[in-house]
């Protein structure tokens, strides 16, 4: 495991010297939408989506099954998430000297998790990130 982080922070490295922030932001945010749709949830959002009648029930329901970190809330027009964790497998297990680029990861699988609550495009802003040295990771999304 040593050998493949140091090949991909060789590679982030790259990324650095040769992308602008946003191609960066896209190839991360791609790899986040993959992580979403390969982890099984889009059937269990769809079943609590039949059993509630607005988005605040659907969250709060969400929170109860732990998905999104279990810290989902809508507040002001915009719905957002913390995690008082670093759930991704691969950071986890590459250590933090892993690019903080990768965390734009997050930001992927946070769009994907919302656009199949609400069923509609949406931009989402990583306010915060344990792989950049904060204490939660913290996404937010407007809802207009």
């Amino acid at each position: 495991m040593k050998d493949f982080a140091w090949w991909l922070n060789t590679l982030f490295s790259g990324m650095d010297e040769k992308m602008g922030r946003k191609e960066k932001e896209g190839a991360f945010e791609k790899c986040g939408r993959a992580c979403f749709q390969s982890c099984g949830l889009t059937d269990s959002i769809t079943d609590l989506k039949s059993k509630t009648s607005d988005v605040g029930e659907l969250l709060a329901e969400l929170n109860k099954a732990g998905i999104g970190g279990g810290n989902l809330k809508l507040e002001g027009g915009k719905i957002s998430g913390v995690y008082e964790k670093c759930y991704c497998p691969y950071r986890n297990a590459l250590g933090e000297s892993i690019s903080p680029n990768f965390c734009n990861c997050t930001k992927g699988w946070a769009k994907s998790l919302l656009e199949n609550i609400l069923d509609k495009p949406v931009e989402v802003e990583l306010v915060q990130s344990i792989g950049r040295g904060d204490k939660v990771c913290r996404f937010e999304a407007r809802l207009d």
